[in-house]
């Protein structure tokens, strides 16, 4: 898997090592009239990767952004909640960026300045800030 090519060199440290996955909406992206990874599939990539990943050090997850695009934001919604819920099941901990990003706009504004999914500096510090204010980020960075 992709993931482990990407985390291995930094596995080899003394310092206490965490994954964090997060992905979604370009499997949203439609391609040829469908999805350009069924939602049924990317569960199982993500289960897969959390619960390999989880045997080495402890995982969270973080939830697809919402985009420009309605349609890609509403399959990605979907996916968000059951990102959310395949998490709940494994235990591991689930932040969801989703819904608090596309409730303010500014990463909706922003990605609409850009290229309709990825916002400038202020709508991925508004997705840093959420990340690190939720209670399970904190417990995960705590972790030892």
């Amino acid at each position: 898997m992709r993931w482990r090519r990407e985390a291995e060199p930094r596995l080899a440290t003394d310092e206490a090592v965490r994954i964090v996955f997060s992905f979604g909406t370009n499997d949203c992206t439609l391609e040829n009239g469908a999805p350009r990874v069924a939602v049924a599939q990317s569960l199982l990539h993500a289960r897969a990767m959390l619960t390999e990943a989880a045997q080495i050090c402890p995982v969270l997850m973080v939830g697809p952004p919402p985009t420009a695009d309605e349609g890609v934001a509403a399959r990605a919604e979907v996916l968000n909640e059951h990102l959310k819920a395949l998490c709940a099941r494994l235990q591991v901990p689930f932040i969801d960026v989703f819904r608090p990003l596309a409730a303010d706009g500014l990463w909706r504004r922003e990605a609409l300045a850009y290229d309709g999914a990825h916002p400038g500096a202020a709508g991925y510090q508004r997705m840093a800030d959420l990340v690190a204010a939720h209670p399970a980020w904190r417990s995960f960075v705590a972790a030892g």
